[in-house]
């Protein structure tokens, strides 16, 4: 069928509490055979997930959905739009060349295989991107075995969404889940029944039945051939006639690739999203078992043997808990010591951090540290075994580690904030001064050259600021808030403009001498200001008198 879903963003790729990933809305999805087509100048679709050649109105085909995921890879790790501007069209021009930024530059710690497959996928001619959606799965994949050993799995996923919306998640649908991702579709379905009596008898002969019938269930796996039937029966009622079309076509197989493969690699995109905000967190828990003893050693200091142990018992706790003994409460008692330790300390790390004012020079990376504290607390609150006091005393290094840069970064803003203000205060002394010298000259000379005895002055006549004996003043501070369009493009600088004052202290007119050469509308608010502002008249020999002041406004993002 060739079919291109042209609508690949966020908002139609859902994630269920089980951890499985959805593609929906194929309410634009396109197929070769389809009869109608889009009409000339017609997008459809989002434009800030477009293709260059969908934004064009050129034809498409499987490519753009590859494009599209891309962006959507691309917004996921960084956390920035991939275009952005002030309106649809100045996005919609920027769609259409391609200009992509290094992924890099917004996230320094992204790792450079990672990028690489980003910008590929970005690539604005179509035959250098990936040619299918599995060739960027192998990519995804090949990266997480280089980075992990192994791929994360749906019961993970799930492990992370509790962390974020821990009300909807219990100890118990943890366990479920997890027991359901082992077992396979089948042997759920088998479970499905006596689900409400579970509870009731004791955990050891619960798991001992499902091994049986689990062993020939997962020799089927190796099928080339079709799935059984009760997944197919379930997939033909679920389906609409599109895609039932799809199992009776000569090239179905290929066509169902390419849609499982689109599914797929979105699945990789959030397990690789969540191993790289974790950085060695649940995902890497899962996969101590794979590399040999020593390289599990080499990856963390000889203090830390514990945790080295601990997080093999948190995958193995669920599956053995039927034959292994249930850990002492010793063992219970330590690991809740170790997770307390941690805590505290990651604890002392935020704190340390909001005294360095981070809240105010790092206030997007705070607030996320604060969430993460918040979590751990409730989590620490709701922990039993030692699996669960182990990933607390993971997150909560990590979270200290964290924390510890986002003090250093907020330091550093801050002296850079200070450094700046003393350079300001620096350039405005010295311009006082040289106006100051200036004034002084210009009396010396027009001393020296005594001029013919000047006529008294009148109220009304124009004065030079410099030669005034009392200089106007506002009566309230002039204060300019930033426009929309000037705090999306992060404006910032010095203004000095001109204020023409009346004997009576009127603003009679407002221009500005030095300012931005792009300035998104700030100028003009600056000279509405300062027509609004009343000023104390400027005075010479005692007559009120005309003049004009030049100001300085300063405009710092904060």
């Amino acid at each position: 069928m060739d079919l291109v879903h042209r609508d690949i963003s966020p908002q139609n790729i859902l994630i269920s509490i089980t951890g499985e990933v959805k593609l929906v809305d194929f309410g634009i999805a396109k197929a070769a055979t389809k009869a109608s087509h889009t009409q000339s100048g017609a997008l459809k679709g989002k434009l800030l997930y477009m293709s260059p050649e969908q934004a064009w109105g050129k034809k498409i085909d499987s490519r753009t959905d590859i494009f599209s995921l891309g962006t959507v890879l691309y917004e996921m790790l960084t956390g920035k739009k991939l275009f952005s501007g002030d309106s649809e069209m100045s996005i919609l021009e920027k769609v259409r060349t391609a200009t992509v930024s290094s992924p890099r530059e917004a996230r320094e710690d992204l790792p450079e295989p990672l990028e690489r497959i980003i910008l590929k996928a970005l690539k604005k001619d179509p035959s250098q991107r990936y040619q299918d959606c599995r060739g960027m799965q192998q990519a995804l994949e090949q990266f997480c075995y280089r980075e992990w050993n192994s791929l994360p799995s749906s019961h993970e996923v799930a492990l992370y969404l509790h962390d974020i919306f821990p009300e909807v998640y219990t100890k118990e649908a943890l366990k479920e889940l997890q027991e359901e991702g082992e077992a396979g579709p089948e042997t759920v379905k088998m479970k499905a029944k006596p689900e409400l009596a579970e509870e009731k008898p004791s955990k050891p002969p619960e798991p001992k039945a499902p091994p049986p019938p689990e062993k020939p269930k997962e020799e089927k796996p190796p099928r080339p051939e079709p799935p059984p039937k009760p997944p197919i029966e379930e997939k033909k009622e679920k389906t609409s006639p599109m895609f039932t079309d799809l199992s009776e076509d000569e090239g179905a197989g290929k066509k169902k690739i390419m849609m499982i493969g689109i599914a797929a690699a979105v699945v990789l995109v959030i397990a690789v999203i969540l191993a790289a905000v974790f950085m060695g967190g649940k995902g890497e828990e899962k996969t101590l078992p794979v590399p040999p003893p020593d390289q599990a050693v080499d990856q963390q200091p000889a203090e830390e043997e514990p945790p080295e142990t601990i997080p093999e018992e948190e995958p193995v706790e669920e599956e053995t808990a039927p034959t292994d003994e249930a850990p002492t409460q010793a063992q219970i008692d330590a690991a809740r010591g170790r997770a307390q330790t941690a805590l505290d300390q990651f604890n002392a790390a935020v704190t340390r951090a909001e005294q360095a004012q981070a809240a105010q020079y790092a206030t997007e990376a705070f607030n996320l540290i604060r969430d993460r504290q918040q979590n751990l607390t409730t989590l620490m609150s709701r922990a039993e075994t030692p699996g669960d006091f182990q990933s607390i005393v993971n997150s909560a290094r990590q979270g200290a580690q964290r924390a510890g840069q986002i003090q250093a970064e907020a330091e550093q803003a801050k002296a850079a904030a200070d450094e700046e203000a003393r350079r300001l205060a620096e350039e405005a002394e010295e311009a006082r001064r040289r106006a100051e010298e200036e004034r002084k000259r210009q009396e010396e000379a027009a001393a020296q050259e005594q001029p013919e005895a000047k006529p008294a002055l009148k109220p009304g006549d124009f004065v030079e600021a410099w030669a005034l004996d009392v200089k106007p003043k506002p009566n309230k501070d002039i204060r300019v808030e930033y426009t929309p369009l000037a705090r999306s493009n992060r404006i910032e600088g010095t203004v000095y403009y001109e204020v023409s004052i009346d004997e009576r202290g009127n603003v009679s007119d407002v221009k500005i001498v030095k300012g931005f050469d792009n300035d998104c509308g700030m100028h003009q608010a600056i000279i509405d200001a300062a027509k609004g502002t009343k000023f104390s008249p400027g005075i010479k020999g005692g007559v009120p008198v005309k003049t004009k002041m030049t100001y300085p406004i300063n405009f710092r993002m904060r």
